[in-house]
């Protein structure tokens, strides 16, 4: 499934909104996936979030992600499991995940996205591709940078970092498949319009491009 419009939750960032209520919003105004994503949270925590989450996402358009916990991906049948800050490894998750299981890997280089798709990840996502206000990412990669991959990529390419409604489009036409947003999302006063803004402007990009 494509991954044109990829939401992180973080109920920081949210301004206290949970992430159920991230996800209702997300699922109802056009959001590709949503990845679920917490360190505050203990294993059963996670669990439990992943299972709500799953019980609105059942059958619908928007695939859900847990982020770095296999056991809570797997126990709450999400669509797959995203590696950001674990010791996981494609390898290790293809031997316990079931066929068309999504597995994701976050790259802060070029090298480490390549190195992902020959470990067999579905998807990449890569950045940072703007500075944010919200949170320090580090120094950002030009879009340049981000064609060049694609080019060399074989995988689905999702660019993140200060990525908003102002620049999506651009990211988009410099050659990543999709955007993965936080604060461009979340820390707007409506989580949904935010949301429905971002999934149009893809789409129209999309289509202008003939992609």
């Amino acid at each position: 499934m494509r991954l044109d419009l990829y939401v992180i939750t973080d109920e920081k960032v949210a301004g206290g909104r949970s992430h159920a209520h991230t996800a209702q919003k997300c699922l109802r105004h056009g959001a590709s996936a949503l990845q679920l994503r917490d360190v505050k949270l203990s294993k059963q925590e996670m669990l439990e979030a992943a299972t709500e989450i799953a019980g609105m996402t059942e059958g619908k358009d928007m695939l859900l992600i847990v982020c770095d916990d296999l056991d809570a991906a797997l126990g709450a049948g999400a669509d797959g499991v995203h590696i950001y800050e674990s010791d996981l490894t494609v390898a290790a998750v293809r031997e316990r995940a079931p066929e068309g299981f999504m597995v994701g890997v976050s790259a802060g280089t070029p090298e480490e996205a390549l190195e992902a798709e020959k470990a067999g990840a579905d998807y990449v996502i890569f950045g940072p591709m703007f500075s944010s206000y919200v949170e320090e990412m580090g120094p950002a990669y030009q879009l340049d940078d981000l064609k060049d991959l694609k080019s060399k990529l074989g995988i689905q390419l999702v660019a993140i970092g200060g990525i908003k409604l102002h620049n999506a489009a651009d990211t988009i036409k410099a050659g990543a498949d999709g955007v993965a947003v936080k604060s461009g999302a979340l820390h707007q006063r409506d989580i949904g319009e935010a949301v429905d803004l971002l999934a149009k402007s893809i789409a129209r990009t999309k289509k202008e491009m003939g992609s």
